[in-house]
C-alpha cells in the first residue's frame, strides 16, 4: 500500500507540474488575438469619434441656418422696401428710418441694423465651410428669396446643405392694417 500511495503521489506531482504554466505558443497566440482585438477597438473608437464630429458640425450648421431663416423672415416681413446691391448684398428699409443690411463674405453672412446715427448692431452667421449666397426679388407678389449653397463643390461630404428662404415684403404692416372679422 505504501508503494501504490507513493506511485499515485508521484503521478499527481507530474501532472501538476506539467499543467502549472502556459507554453510559449499559447502565450503568443493569446497576445496575437488580444492585439488584434485592441486594434479593432481603436479603429472603432476612431470611427465613432469622427462620426460624432461630423454630426456636431452638421447640427451647428443647421442651427445657424435656422437662426438666419428666422431673422431673415422677421426682417423682410417688417420692411417696406428692399434695395438689392448685388446678388449677395441687399438692404431692407423700415418706416422709422431703420435699415437692415445683409452682406455675405466667403464663409459667413452679416446682418447690420443701421439707424440714422450709425450702425446699431452687427450680427454674424458663421459657417465652417465656404458658402455662396444669392438674393432674388420678385415683384408680384412682393417676395424676397435668399438661397445659400455650398461654395466649393469638391468635397461633398463636408459641404453646407443648400437652403432657400422666402418671405413676403411688408407682410407685418399689411397684417396690422387689415381688418379681421369673426365671420
Amino acid at each position: 500500500m505504501d508503494q501504490s500511495y507513493c506511485g499515485w503521489r508521484v503521478k499527481m506531482k507530474r501532472r501538476s507540474i506539467s499543467s502549472a504554466g502556459f507554453t510559449l505558443i499559447e502565450l503568443s497566440i493569446t497576445m496575437t488575438i488580444g492585439s488584434f482585438l485592441l486594434v479593432l477597438s481603436v479603429g472603432l473608437i476612431h470611427q465613432v469619434m469622427r462620426f460624432n464630429s461630423v454630426t456636431q458640425n452638421r447640427a451647428f450648421e443647421h442651427r445657424v441656418l435656422d437662426r438666419l431663416c428666422s431673422d431673415f423672415r422677421r426682417d423682410v416681413h417688417q420692411a417696406t422696401k428692399v434695395e438689392i446691391l448685388s446678388k449677395s448684398e441687399f438692404k431692407l428699409f423700415y418706416p422709422n428710418e431703420k435699415v437692415v443690411r445683409y452682406t455675405a463674405p466667403e464663409d459667413k453672412i452679416q446682418r447690420q441694423i443701421i439707424q440714422t446715427d450709425g450702425v446699431e448692431r452687427t450680427e454674424s452667421y458663421e459657417f465652417k465651410r465656404s458658402i455662396s449666397v444669392e438674393c432674388t426679388h420678385q415683384t408680384e407678389p412682393e417676395l424676397l428669396s435668399l438661397t445659400i449653397a455650398p461654395g466649393d463643390t469638391a468635397s461633398i461630404r463636408h459641404r453646407v446643405p443648400q437652403r432657400s428662404f422666402s418671405a413676403t415684403l411688408g407682410r407685418t404692416k399689411r397684417h396690422e392694417q387689415a381688418r379681421v372679422s369673426d365671420e
